[in-house]
């Protein structure tokens, strides 16, 4: 039997739940779900715009208005990029870092409590299986 539409279903259910969980816990921290992913993208190192909305998939205009609000917290700072100055790089600031250390903390928590209750095995083998997923994906986009 077909399991496709099934995955399918359970797949858009639990993603559709974190995400109302994730927001709800975010909103205690004045942020929207958008403003936690630029702050995970931008954690490592600084990204342009044109980065930020293409991997978000949103229009220009939007992110530049996102990271005004994130800029207006001190969570991110512009910066010109040294190699074209023509360039704007979003970085985060050491406030953002504490605040995305924070979102972490949050989704681990949530994740934790929704998986606590398996056997690790079944935890590992979740993570193996949705890794693989993610690569098969990754290689025909």
């Amino acid at each position: 039997m077909d399991k496709t539409l099934t995955i399918w279903s359970l797949l858009d259910s639990i993603l559709s739940e974190y995400g109302a969980r994730i927001k709800d816990s975010l909103s205690d921290l004045s942020l929207s779900l958008t403003d936690s992913k630029i702050l995970r993208l931008v954690s490592s190192e600084p990204k342009n715009m044109k980065y930020l909305a293409d991997t978000l998939s949103l229009a220009k205009g939007w992110v530049t208005d996102i990271t005004d609000g994130l800029e207006s917290k001190n969570l991110v700072k512009r910066v010109h990029s040294s190699q074209d100055r023509r360039v704007i790089n979003i970085e985060i600031t050491e406030e953002g870092l504490k605040t995305y250390h924070k979102i972490e903390e949050i989704i681990k928590g949530i994740i934790h409590d929704s998986i606590s209750s398996l056997p690790e095995d079944d935890i590992n083998q979740l993570a193996i299986i949705l890794e693989k997923i993610n690569v098969k994906l990754k290689d025909h986009s």
